[in-house]
């Protein structure tokens, strides 16, 4: 199998170590308030590969393997690049794509087909946004009339935005699913109440099969053309859910935040065959929020140290098996 080497080599003073560091397509992202987290998918090992937000509400890849954080309370899009060393003196590793403008309390962060950023506003109105990667230019896709309090986007095989009503507790409200059209921003309600109880994540599988986890402990799959609300799940073992990935292949990864303690919280891979699951790694700190996998690009790095400067400088691909 073929590995991606992110080689590092130590320069002190007429001496040279090199130490490499494995990381390969597949492995997990994870989010803690502050963190973003590196998981290695076999071993579970974790390291933090940037710090410094103040409180992440989303995360999400793109198929070039961008990295992109959303930082709730700055109303910010950050872009990680896990290159860059976060203890570097001279280069920071996250860069602010977008900040502020109709950023509002943003959540939900999903990746369009064309690398497009779709956010929703939480707090504010409900609203989705679409942010260019490249310039941080912010539109509206939808004005959030009719949408209440989401925390989630997710984006079906054909284009179309999905997002949900959570009535925070408030009476006469219906929680449902929202489905928009990302062209016409044209919103209509594909699911409504019945099962649907503090909703959180949304998440589409490999079939294209909509999945809405609840902080209920429960796991429903939504019908897109029905509406039929199916319960999959109780998510046995899992204390407090907050957020789910599906893979290719169908393994099914749960983050357990452990709200509100900040210990005991936990990233597993979840069967639901037989409700059973896999812790893949714990102890995160305030999290795991959100989770994605990582396609790392193949990358080499080398880092110099000369007294007490430090930097990095890309250098080239080392492939290996």
């Amino acid at each position: 199998m073929v590995k991606y080497i992110l080689s590092l080599i130590l320069v002190v003073l007429c001496c040279s170590v090199t130490f490499a560091v494995t990381m390969e397509p597949g492995d997990l992202l994870a989010t803690g308030q502050i963190h973003l987290y590196h998981i290695d998918r076999i071993t579970g090992d974790k390291e933090i590969i940037a710090d410094g937000f103040q409180s992440t509400s989303s995360l999400a890849v793109s198929d070039q393997g961008d990295i992109y954080v959303v930082d709730r309370d700055r109303n910010q899009i950050v872009q990680v690049d896990p290159t860059i060393s976060r203890f570097d003196p001279i280069l920071d590793n996250k860069t602010v794509i977008s900040s502020g403008g109709l950023l509002v309390d943003p959540h939900g962060l999903s990746i369009e087909s064309d690398g497009s950023l779709i956010v929703v506003n939480r707090e504010l109105d409900g609203r989705v946004v679409r942010v260019n990667p490249v310039t941080g230019e912010q539109s509206i896709v939808h004005s959030g009339e009719g949408i209440r309090a989401p925390s989630d986007t997710a984006i079906s095989p054909n284009g179309d935005i999905y997002t949900y009503i959570d009535d925070g507790g408030w009476p006469g409200i219906p929680e449902g699913i929202v489905k928009i059209n990302p062209v016409t921003g044209e919103h209509s309600i594909i699911s409504v109440d019945d099962k649907i109880e503090s909703p959180w994540a949304l998440e589409f599988n490999a079939l294209g099969e909509l999945f809405l986890l609840q902080q209920v402990d429960d796991l429903l799959k939504i019908d897109l053309i029905t509406g039929q609300q199916e319960s999959v799940s109780t998510l046995e073992g899992v204390g407090w859910p907050a957020d789910l990935f599906f893979t290719e292949n169908g393994d099914l990864f749960v983050a357990d935040s452990g709200y509100p303690s900040s210990l005991d919280n936990q990233l597993v891979r979840y069967d639901l065959n037989n409700s059973s699951l896999n812790m893949i790694a714990e102890d995160f700190q305030w999290g795991p929020r959100r989770i994605a996998v990582y396609i790392p690009e193949p990358t080499t790095m080398i880092l110099i140290m000369s007294g007490a400067i430090v930097f990095w400088r890309r250098v080239g691909i080392i492939k290996g098996t």
